[in-house]
This record gives C-alpha cells, sequence and structure tokens, in this order.
C-alpha cells in the first residue's frame, strides 16, 4: 500500500496509524467479500507499506481485519491491525539500540531468553488455552513475549 500515491491513479484514503491500517476497497468492489472473510477462509493478509510512490515498500506484517463497511456508491471501508507475535530474530531486531547499549553478560540473557519464545508461547497456548488474564481466546490475537517470569516464594 502507499499512502501517497500517484497523480494518475485513483486516490484512494488509506492511512496507516500505530498498528492501525484503514484502507479502502477497490472502486469496482470485486475483492471486498473475499478480503472481509480472508480470516474465515484461512488466508492471510499481510501489509508491504510505503508513504511516497516509488520508494521502497517496507513490511509490516500480518493484518487482521476488524471493521469492514460496505459501500455501494463509493468503494467500502475497511479497518484492520497488525499482529504482533514477533518471531525471536525480529523482536532481537527490533530492540537492536537496548543490546548495543547492554553488557556482554546482559546481551547474552536478553538473546537467550527471547530465542524460547515460540516455544514458551506454544506451550502457554496448549496449557491455557487463552489469555490467563483477559480470558482471550484467539490465538492469532496473544503474544507470549510481554510476560516476565516471576518467581514467587510462599511463607508459612
Amino acid at each position: 500500500m502507499t499512502r501517497e500515491k500517484q497523480e494518475s491513479l485513483t486516490q484512494y484514503r488509506d492511512f496507516l496509524s500505530g498498528d492501525w491500517l484503514y484502507w479502502e476497497g477497490e472502486k469496482g468492489h470485486r475483492n471486498d467479500d473475499r478480503i472481509a472473510r480472508a480470516h474465515e477462509n484461512g488466508e492471510q493478509i499481510h501489509l508491504f507499506y510505503r508513504d511516497v510512490h516509488h520508494t521502497p515498500f517496507r513490511y509490516h506484517g500480518q493484518l487482521l481485519i476488524r471493521e469492514f463497511v460496505r459501500r455501494t456508491d463509493e468503494p467500502s471501508r475497511f479497518q484492520f491491525s497488525l499482529v504482533h507475535d514477533l518471531s525471536p530474530e525480529d523482536d532481537l531486531r527490533l530492540h537492536a539500540t537496548e543490546l548495543a547499549e547492554a553488557t556482554e553478560t546482559e546481551r547474552e540473557e536478553l538473546v537467550r531468553s527471547r530465542v524460547g519464545q515460540g516455544r514458551f508461547r506454544h506451550n502457554l497456548l496448549r496449557d491455557w488455552g487463552r489469555c490467563a488474564a483477559t480470558g482471550v481466546a484467539r490465538a492469532d490475537l496473544l503474544r507470549a513475549s510481554h510476560i516476565k517470569t516471576v518467581a514467587i516464594q510462599f511463607q508459612r
């Protein structure tokens, strides 16, 4: 998706705001239903975004549809949110500055903690089947990497 389109192209009102994509479908509505039901049909939508035409696209990740407003007289409107279940490599890239400033021992510990996130997430979903705090059961919306292991000592 391109925010600032070439003047010769249809000027859809599409934009990315934080983790939300606001997007207008095609004027002819040819793919509206397929996009609106992508998740139900086992399909994924991924966002490649750039601000200005003729500049490189940047991959932002998978999208989930949150709202669909069907229109007949103008393009339908879609609202998506980005899925954030980063791989260990993505997570490390995202925190590269923090890692660069950490001591060697701190860096090794951070890397070690991130590498196990995929297995950790899998085990949480297997054991709980949902978020223990919110009750959300849609695995595609859950991210385990924000959970910190805490040792609790009970006094008797």
